[in-house]
């Protein structure tokens, strides 16, 4: 098409900075949320929202506006990653808890994480909207965070 734009071509590094940047947001989040819900034992749904968020931000900030399909993929899949490894954290504070072993944040063994996550579901049906906000607003901050960089770019 003549008057379509093509896409920069893949650049490796920025895939690779993405990915860290998401990464490290996504043990961030995850941490604090996991310490937000055992401390106020309320779920809030603007925890996930705010998860989603610093996901898709981390990997938009690492990878630079790069690539933003590709980066709206990745954001998606970390956020969800970083959902069940804040649920994993969660659950395994709560464990620790009942205990009596402080603050171990690999209380609970990875081999009962399904069985225990299936209760925990059941008691707190607003983790069902978060999985699907999480890696949603992941992918779309990724998205718009890499169209937004650009405009301001080409505006300067």
């Amino acid at each position: 098409m003549p008057g379509a734009k093509q896409q920069a071509p893949l650049n490796p590094l920025a895939l690779l900075l993405g990915l860290v940047g998401g990464g490290v947001a996504a043990v961030i989040g995850a941490l604090a949320w996991a310490f937000f819900l055992e401390l106020t034992k309320t779920n809030f749904y603007l925890s996930g929202v705010l998860l989603g968020i610093l996901v898709g931000a981390g990997v938009a900030l690492g990878a630079r506006g790069q690539n933003r399909f590709v980066l709206a993929i990745m954001g998606a899949v970390l956020g969800l990653l970083c959902f069940f490894l804040a649920l994993y954290f969660r659950l395994s504070l709560a464990t620790a808890d009942v205990l009596g072993t402080g603050t171990n944040l690999f209380a609970l063994p990875f081999s009962d994480f399904f069985d225990v996550l299936k209760l925990y579901l059941q008691d707190n049906p607003l983790n069902y909207a978060n999985f699907v906000a999480v890696p949603l607003l992941a992918a779309l901050t990724a998205f718009n965070n890499t169209l937004t960089r650009r405009r301001l770019r080409r505006s300067f």
